[in-house]
């Protein structure tokens, strides 16, 4: 037991040590599970230690809770960043008043409404939003505001963008939700 459990503990920690902590949910889960393995291999050969020299058998029910402790603990927020990006919610860190103004900069832009911002997974956050333009731009005049509007808002942590230009004289109704 004792042989499994150190061998099961090394094998833990040289694959914990081997994932990036900050990278995506994912990779966060799976470092979690493993660290989880190596805790539940630490408290094996603690148990197994303790219990041969005390023959305190108490001790493994209560390893068994720290373990369930820090699993719980650990899982909580990634449950909670999962959750928020599921119900596409607005990213942590991303004020809607900031993004709506940093539109509402660029020259020609006129209005902006409709405006949703979630996260697609960890930095990774998408956009979509009604520009109310000047009326009478070309094309080519279009593409250049589109292209002040992109690079306004990737230094707030927007890559992904769907923007629907519109003028003042189009008639447009919000959802009521």
């Amino acid at each position: 037991m004792l042989n499994t459990a150190a061998i099961a503990l090394a094998a833990d920690i040289v694959l914990v040590l081997g994932f990036n902590r900050q990278a995506n949910v994912n990779i966060r889960s799976v470092s979690l599970h493993l660290a989880s393995d190596a805790l539940g291999s630490l408290a094996i050969l603690v148990g197994a230690v303790l219990i041969a020299r005390t023959g305190w058998t108490l001790i493994d029910p209560l390893l068994t809770v720290v373990i369930a402790i820090f699993i719980l603990w650990g899982t909580w927020g990634i449950i909670a960043e999962t959750t928020s990006v599921l119900l596409e919610a607005t990213p942590p860190g991303i004020r809607l008043s900031q993004v709506i103004q940093a539109i509402e900069d660029v020259p020609a832009v006129e209005r902006v409404h409709d405006v949703h911002v979630w996260s697609v997974s960890q930095g990774q956050n998408a956009l979509a939003c009604h520009v109310e333009i000047r009326t009478g731009m070309t094309l080519d005049e279009g593409q250049a505001v589109l292209e002040a509007i992109q690079a306004a808002l990737l230094p707030l942590g927007i890559e992904h963008m769907t923007i629907q230009f519109e003028t003042a004289s189009a008639t447009h109704h919000d959802p009521g939700w």
